[in-house]
């Protein structure tokens, strides 16, 4: 899914399933979620400390993962 996808989900009815990453290919579903607020752009260290543009799409959850 691209930022653009997620950005533009609430309008699209498209659903939004977050999974995790904590170490390479393991993955743990945390469920669906939706945009809390309006994307927007920040500033942010990359993995170097090198200061960059990203932008942040805060997330909401709306099911329960059990």
């Amino acid at each position: 899914m691209s930022n653009k996808t997620l950005a533009e989900s609430k309008t699209t009815g498209i659903a939004v399933h977050f999974f995790e990453v904590m170490q390479k290919r393991q993955y743990t579903y945390r469920g669906e979620v939706e945009l809390a607020d309006e994307p927007h752009i920040d500033r942010q260290k990359d993995v170097n400390g090198n200061m960059r543009n990203v932008w942040v799409l805060p997330l909401k959850k709306v099911t329960d993962d059990g």
